[in-house]
């Protein structure tokens, strides 16, 4: 049976203290962390540019902390809970996708 959102928030291994990736933020009135809590600008062109970016940094950071590839799933799942799927997500995505098929950040290979 698949857990609530809140569910998995109590059971969510803590990310790490010196939270690199910027959209990962502690949540202080509700005691939980966000694995996403990004806040899209209006502008679809500069938030799929912002995606893109985030996309990369977690690339990045996992490429260091091999042993954390569990915060991508945690990533990925409260992008869903959070319900949107506009130009930060998309550029989320894209950003993924450079990088799982060799291209440099931006697209160029």
């Amino acid at each position: 049976m698949a857990q609530t959102g809140a569910q998995a928030e109590s059971v969510r291994p803590q990310p790490l203290p010196s939270l690199e990736l910027p959209f990962i933020r502690e949540i202080p009135d509700k005691g939980v962390w966000s694995c996403w809590h990004v806040e899209p600008t209006g502008d679809y062109r500069m938030d799929c540019e912002l995606g893109r970016a985030l996309a990369w940094r977690t690339v990045e950071y996992l490429r260091r902390h091999a042993s954390r590839e569990g915060t991508l799933s945690q990533v990925l799942a409260d992008m869903i809970a959070a319900g949107r799927a506009d130009g930060v997500e998309i550029g989320f995505a894209q950003g993924l996708a450079e990088a799982i098929t060799g291209r440099t950040p931006g697209g160029a290979s």
